[in-house]
């Protein structure tokens, strides 16, 4: 997801890449509780509704920490040549 995120920024900047982790983090809190609820015990929920959030959270959080993680190796988004110029 690092390198689709990363493609995302060089193409369509911050608002692209902000669009992504927030539509990625819900998809992979909606994996997780869908398989948590379909499958054994490998992964468990507590009730509620905070799970889910904490969960989310979570996703995003990962999600940020790797795009943080691709500027240090390859640099800011509009310096490189795969960047959208306008």
């Amino acid at each position: 997801m690092a390198l689709i995120g990363w493609r995302i920024n060089r193409r369509f900047g911050i608002k692209g890449l902000t669009v992504f982790i927030i539509l990625f983090g819900l998809y992979g809190s909606t994996r997780d509780y869908i398989y948590a609820t379909s499958s054994s015990n490998v992964i468990l929920f507590g009730t509620g509704i905070v799970p889910l959030i904490v969960d989310y959270i979570a996703w995003v959080g990962i999600l940020i920490i790797a795009q943080i993680v691709m500027w240090f190796v390859s640099g800011p988004a509009k310096a490189d040549s795969l960047a959208c110029k306008k």
